[in-house]
């Protein structure tokens, strides 16, 4: 308050957005508090609710002149659906087996009018062809006219019927449990002011056994939903062999073909003196925290280590990890200039082999301009190209190497940032490479071997989709939330953090600051949080 930079009414809204992030945090650690784990650690879900707790349809009203159907919901909130939409989707025009649409859009939109897309009347009901009416509720529409298939011989009927849970999954307004929901499917973030992040034995303790992540659907949505959450897991048990490794990757899905082969790879140290290194990947050299293949348009998403054999060298060859995630947040609050820079800068990013030369141009963070949604971070320093004067006039090349450049890569090497594990035999290590970086410590010898693999998005997307399982692995970046803060102020722990951990201190979230500029940084981070 004493500081005369900041009206009255700035401040209120600080200690607002404070007081919806201790009322959010008592929600989440509650909700948390609820779940149920079984012995082995894998999260399974409740029984799902019955159809008599979700609200359910009870009147309706049609708008023939805006083409418009309203549904009435029994917690007394109203739905309105445009009818183009509906009979667009309508299931009597959906084939049976490729669910793809049977139907001409342009016919229905301008066919007589667009009378097959008008609704004339509406009403809730049973499912005409069930023995109870109340077994399949859905609302019905009769439409102005029937409308043609693809086959030319058969048409979707006047009169179709819209299942209300479909219809509630579509609604425009969320409820408050579905907006609870989606707060809890955030990533967690983890290193430096996010909290310490997870030791050695964490992660081990977490590990999931292969063959549980096999045989067990509940184990592999454990294992998706951890990639989304913390970003990583660890299956334990893998036969240390490239059909083995194999197995286990497609059981998620199909692997991709790289430069590096055609699905399967391995990181044994090659002879340099045979030209058998086209990567320092195949060399004992330290490699520092990066993502993979940034010079592809399309990244993997996902990549496998399973360790075939670890370093002798008992003081190298871990492996190691850092949240990017949690250093592009890092950096929007501490230093907003670098963050907004590889926002909105493209970098080149290079691959060049004897048969291949790969080339992108690409800003650092993907960040959804619509959503405010980080929803990739992509970066390896040992494969960026040359940034070109003439084909980047809009970057100043002294303030990229004196300011932007070194911050990033000092916060991607900070130690608070980072994981350490020291993988064992048939240990097989799964990355979201669209958000963890991962690196290697030097070792001595050639002993040391990691068999693996990568996946595109769509493949990770496809398995949750099919699991029933949250596929978004995206981030909040505009409205994270800070709950270390809070847990300072009340020297609570967080049930949710990705690992039972101390609060961060004060001085981790900068608060301790001095000077105008940390002030200001510090009230920042101290009330960023989502609404």
């Amino acid at each position: 308050v004493d500081d005369a930079t900041h009206d009255r009414g700035e401040l209120e809204n600080y200690a607002s957005m404070i007081v919806r992030a201790a009322s959010n945090a008592t929600r989440r650690a509650g909700r948390r508090a609820g779940r149920r784990w079984n012995a082995s650690g894998v999260q399974r879900c409740p029984p799902a609710a019955s159809a008599s707790s979700a609200r359910a349809a009870v009147t309706t009203k049609v708008d023939r002149d805006a083409r418009v159907v309203s549904v009435g919901w029994s917690d007394g909130s109203e739905t309105s659906y445009s009818g183009a939409w509906l009979r667009d989707h309508d299931f009597s025009a959906i084939h049976s087996t490729t669910k793809q649409r049977q139907s001409d859009s342009l016919g229905m939109l301008r066919d007589d009018g667009g009378l097959a897309c008008t609704p004339y009347a509406a009403w809730v009901g049973g499912d005409q062809d069930a023995v109870d009416a109340g077994a399949a509720c859905k609302v019905w529409v009769r439409w102005g006219a029937a409308m043609d298939l693809h086959d030319g011989s058969t048409q979707a009927p006047a009169v179709t019927g819209f299942p209300t849970q479909w219809l509630e999954e579509h609604a425009d307004a969320k409820t408050d449990a579905e907006t609870e929901t989606e707060t809890d499917a955030e990533p967690e973030l983890w290193g430096g002011s996010f909290g310490a992040a997870p030791t050695d034995e964490e992660i081990r303790a977490r590990a999931l056994h292969a063959g549980e992540f096999m045989a067990d659907d509940a184990v592999l949505a454990e294992a998706l939903r951890q990639l989304r959450v913390t970003g990583f897991c660890l299956v334990d048990g893998v036969e240390r062999t490239q059909a083995g490794t194999t197995a286990h990757i497609e059981r998620i899905g199909q692997m991709r073909r790289t430069v590096y082969s055609d699905g399967i790879w391995d990181t044994a140290v090659r002879d340099p003196e045979a030209d058998e290194i086209f990567d320092t990947a195949y060399t004992n050299m330290e490699l520092k925290p990066h993502t993979d293949c940034t010079y592809y348009r399309d990244t993997p998403a996902l990549q496998f280590f399973n360790c075939e054999h670890p370093s002798m060298d008992k003081a190298g060859g871990q492996t190691v990890l850092v949240d990017g995630f949690a250093v592009a947040a890092s950096l929007r609050d501490t230093d907003r200039d670098v963050f907004d820079f590889f926002c909105r800068t493209p970098l080149p990013f290079h691959c060049i082999e004897p048969d291949a030369h790969l080339e992108v141009l690409t800003p650092v963070f993907d960040v959804d301009q619509n959503t405010g949604r980080l929803r990739q971070f992509r970066m390896n320093n040992d494969d960026r190209a040359p940034l070109h004067p003439h084909k980047h006039p809009d970057v100043d090349m002294d303030l990229f190497y004196q300011r932007h450049l070194p911050v990033l890569l000092e916060r991607t090497r900070d130690l608070s940032m980072a994981a350490e594990v020291r993988l064992d035999p048939g240990m097989m290590l799964i990355i979201n490479n669209h958000r963890v970086m991962h690196g290697r410590r030097a070792f001595k010898g050639s002993t040391r071997n990691m068999i693996g693999g990568y996946m595109n998005l769509d493949e990770y997307e496809s398995r949750c989709r099919l699991l029933g399982i949250n596929s978004d692995i995206s981030f909040a970046i505009e409205n994270w939330r800070c709950s270390g803060l809070i847990l300072a102020m009340t020297g609570g722990r967080d049930r949710g953090r990705p690992w039972c951990m101390a609060p961060p201190r004060m001085a981790q979230l900068g608060l301790e600051g001095s000077g105008e500029n940390a002030g200001r940084r510090s009230r920042l981070c101290a009330v960023r949080e989502s609404s």
